[in-house]
């Protein structure tokens, strides 16, 4: 049995042509660095791939927007440990 093609295809065909806009996650993290940094590298040499040390600023910087879920526990052990409680965390 052939069906009939109809041109051009009707949505119901090919679904919408829209991207829905995506739910944020519930375990979404975000980090930045406050100026209270004192550039001590202590947060990069805790979880060198979510921080970066910054040279001519001498300051640390993130590497994410969002922070991959296989860090969050080293990020939020960073941000314990920071001295001068320059990690701030959005969760």
């Amino acid at each position: 049995m052939v069906l009939p093609l109809s041109f051009p295809p009707s949505s119901s065909d090919i679904g919408p042509l829209t991207r829905q806009p995506k739910e944020p996650k519930e375990d979404s993290m975000k980090v930045r660095i406050n100026k209270q940094c004192m550039g001590d590298r202590n947060c990069n040499k805790l979880c060198p791939e979510v921080f970066e040390y910054d040279e001519d600023q001498l300051l640390a910087i993130v590497k994410f927007d969002v922070i991959p879920e296989q860090y969050h526990e080293l990020v939020r052990r960073a941000a314990r440990e920071c001295v001068p409680q320059a990690i701030e965390i959005e969760e």
